[in-house]
């Protein structure tokens, strides 16, 4: 266990370190420069001015990053070099949930390797130094895959997975096709099936309850019970 620790401390230290040094060589280059703006980082600021954001249309777009950006731009006192510090912690944590996936059926080894190619991958590494989802979407990705492939052993699994990929959804709609392969998933997780008919019937009940806020919302804004957002 002990070494388990340190493998995964050294990893997230070293994707870390990476993604810094990634991104001081970065504002070093002529013409490049980290963050700008864009359009989820125009709405986290109106996200971070106050709650008008909820009642009125203000993005086509999914929810879940510009309050993840918001959030992350209210802890960084609005600095936005520290906001993709913050983002290049998400991508070191996406290694460490790459290496635990690997874990499941690599051994220690080979999802070492896969971790550290998962550090070294460059695209990633610019990921932490936009403002755009797709850091967020990576991270919650593989934590869903990680989640579900994993042995369920109580009814909390199911709870957290569907937790999961209703955050996922809400940052990402395209996921929403992904829902009859998780369920798949979740059916047939055990060899037990009524206590597979209890996982399915927890997981569904919860992504469809927690995604009915923002349904109610749109539907409030726009007059029709749209999920997630326009785009979906």
């Amino acid at each position: 266990m002990l070494t388990e620790r340190r493998i995964v401390l050294a990893l997230f230290a070293i994707a870390l370190g990476l993604r810094v040094l990634y991104g001081a060589i970065l504002t070093t280059q002529p013409g490049l420069a980290a963050g700008g703006i864009t359009s989820d980082l125009i709405h986290a600021k109106e996200i971070a001015s106050g709650i008008r954001w909820i009642s009125e249309p203000f993005s086509p777009r999914a929810p879940g990053y510009p309050v993840v950006l918001a959030a992350l731009y209210l802890l960084s006192l609005k600095q936005l070099w520290l906001v993709l510090f913050y983002q290049a912690i998400l991508g070191a944590l996406t290694v460490v949930v790459v290496y635990r996936l690997g874990r499941l059926f690599l051994g220690v080894g080979l999802a070492t390797v896969a971790a550290l190619w998962f550090a070294l991958h460059a695209f990633h590494m610019h990921l932490s130094y936009v403002f755009e989802r797709d850091i967020v979407v990576v991270l919650l990705l593989m934590l869903v895959l990680y989640l579900v492939i994993r042995p369920f052993k109580k009814m909390r699994y199911a709870l957290i997975v569907a937790l999961v990929y209703t955050a996922l959804i809400h940052v990402d709609p395209q996921y929403l096709l992904l829902l009859p392969v998780l369920a798949l998933f979740v059916l047939f997780k055990t060899r037990h099936g009524l206590l597979n008919i209890q996982y399915i019937s927890l997981f569904l009940s919860v992504v469809v309850v927690a995604s009915a806020p923002w349904t109610l919302r749109n539907y409030a804004v726009y007059g029709e019970p749209i999920p997630i957002g326009l785009e979906a």
